[in-house]
């Protein structure tokens, strides 16, 4: 149930991200908000970098584990490796 939440609240930050590209929110947020979805981008990157060997193990890797960590950092891997342990 916990990782339903995370994933709803990572759904809705990357809307409201992408929502911000096509309409500004203005000069005091907007550089906050794409200053935090890159480095939550780069994070999840690094995540997935460190993780493939372990999901392509437990075939969860591949083009749709990349854009399934790449949206949700370890709200989509960390459930699949402990379910494999």
């Amino acid at each position: 149930m916990q990782t339903n939440i995370v994933k709803i609240i990572t759904i809705i930050f990357w809307c409201v991200l992408g929502y911000s590209f096509v309409f500004p929110f203005g000069e005091s947020i907007q550089p906050t908000l794409v200053i935090v979805g890159a480095a939550i981008a780069g994070t999840h990157l690094l995540e997935f970098i460190i993780q493939r060997n372990k999901l392509n193990a437990i075939n969860a890797g591949g083009v749709n584990g990349f854009i399934q960590t790449m949206i949700f950092g370890l709200g989509y891997w960390l459930p699949l490796l402990k379910k494999k342990d």
